[in-house]
């Protein structure tokens, strides 16, 4: 079956718990639970007592909302079934249409590659859909899907590596690189790249590693670095709809789906189980924040936007900015806080005292690393999504950071 289905009726091209062909529960334990790793876990979302199609048999507030600021405690031990975004319990992440939920009829904590293969065959032999799930940060909904066999790879078993040589099948070597897991977080990764390399990601360090990479990738560094999936040098053991493997996935070996797994969206042409990803030059950050004082906002913010809008076709590709919410600006520099005053700091300043006329606050910080920025003194555990700033960096509505191109 295809990873991800967006017609709403599902019914017409697969087997759902309202079919007659819908296996029952001894033979989902039978013939999937059976096969699993002794570690693997199989959840049954779905329980019909009426006629319904809605009737499912969980209480979500209970099992996700308690912990969403448990950090990765809430991503890799709570319910399977649990999104960042509890809207995202509806379909298409729609909190007014109550009633047609989003849960998957069953999951799977898959652990190891045959947990994989076990799922996806028990899938195509009863023609269910199938989705995948890592950490649920997608704010659209899509790392779920009603009545499907949901693959939950937060669990998966890998250890990541850095490694100084790493040869594609095109021959081209890259000297430096890390291989990652396709259940890890981006705390699993930095816990192994530290300060070593710069690692480019987004700046939440417990969203899923490989599900932000098939989305395309946005970073605070994309301008200098590119997209995260301009950085992935091969894909190993994708597993494909029909429980195929193929060992290497990159530009030489299968042209095409290495292009469509860059980007074409987490589980839509294969489940990643590893990938080796480029590493660059530990370097300097620095950031230069801008604060815009209430009550009158929405009138001062447009001019910094006419601001912006003036010097981005000649900025620096080593400036990026973001905002979050609508009075807070952030510009990410590649470089020391010289730089930063070179590339930006001088323009503004220019702006601030001679065409801002509302109240504000800026300051800027340099710091030794991305590394340190993101994980800067705590770096043995998450303290909460987005380091306890979750709703300034986009939860829910205030989805609003974006990368703000060159061209």
């Amino acid at each position: 079956p295809s990873m991800k289905i967006f017609n709403t009726s599902l019914d017409v091209f697969y087997t759902t718990p309202d079919s007659e062909d819908w296996p029952d529960v001894e033979t989902w334990n039978a013939e999937l639970g059976s096969r699993l790793s002794t570690d693997a876990s199989l959840f049954h979302n779905y329980n019909k007592h009426t006629s319904s199609d809605n009737d499912y048999d969980y209480d979500y507030d209970d099992k996700c909302d308690g912990d969403v600021w448990e950090g990765l405690d809430f991503i890799r031990r709570a319910d399977p079934i649990c999104m960042i975004d509890g809207d995202c319990r509806y379909q298409f992440c729609n909190r007014n249409d109550e009633e047609v939920l989003n849960i998957p009829a069953y999951s799977v904590q898959v652990r190891t590659l045959a947990d994989i293969i076990a799922a996806l065959e028990f899938a195509n032999q009863y023609n269910i859909p199938v989705s995948m799930k890592t950490t649920g940060h997608s704010f659209t909904g899509s790392s779920i899907l009603k009545d499907s066999l949901n693959l939950w790879m937060s669990n998966y078993e890998f250890q990541e590596e850095i490694y100084d040589s790493f040869m594609d099948s095109c021959g081209t070597n890259y000297n430096a690189t890390v291989s990652i897991g396709g259940g890890a977080v981006l705390d699993d990764v930095f816990a192994v790249v530290k300060n070593q390399y710069t690692l480019l990601s987004s700046d939440s360090r417990s969203v899923g590693f490989a599900g932000w990479l098939q989305g395309s990738a946005l970073s605070h560094l994309s301008r200098y670095y590119g997209l995260g999936l301009d950085n992935v040098v091969s894909f190993t053991d994708v597993v494909l709809s029909s429980g195929e493997i193929l060992p290497k996935v990159d530009a030489c070996s299968h042209p095409d789906l290495f292009r469509a797994l860059r980007g074409g969206g987490g589980g839509t042409f294969g489940v990643v189980t590893q990938m080796q990803y480029q590493l660059y030059e530990t370097t300097k950050i620095t950031v230069f924040e801008f604060q815009m004082d209430p009550p009158y906002w929405n009138r001062y913010y447009r001019q910094f936007l006419e601001f912006w809008l003036s010097i981005t076709p000649t900025l620096d590709h080593r400036v990026a900015g973001a905002w979050f919410g609508q009075w807070h600006f952030e510009v990410y520099i590649v470089g020391s806080i010289d730089d930063a005053w070179e590339l930006f700091g001088g323009d503004f300043l220019t702006w601030y005292s001679t065409t801002f006329t509302g109240n504000g606050d800026w300051e800027i910080e340099e710091f030794d690393s991305w590394y340190g920025l993101i994980v800067g003194e705590d770096q043995d555990a998450i303290q909460g999504f987005y380091d306890s700033n979750l709703q300034s960096r986009g939860h829910g509505p205030e989805v609003s950071s974006r990368l703000i191109p060159h061209d």
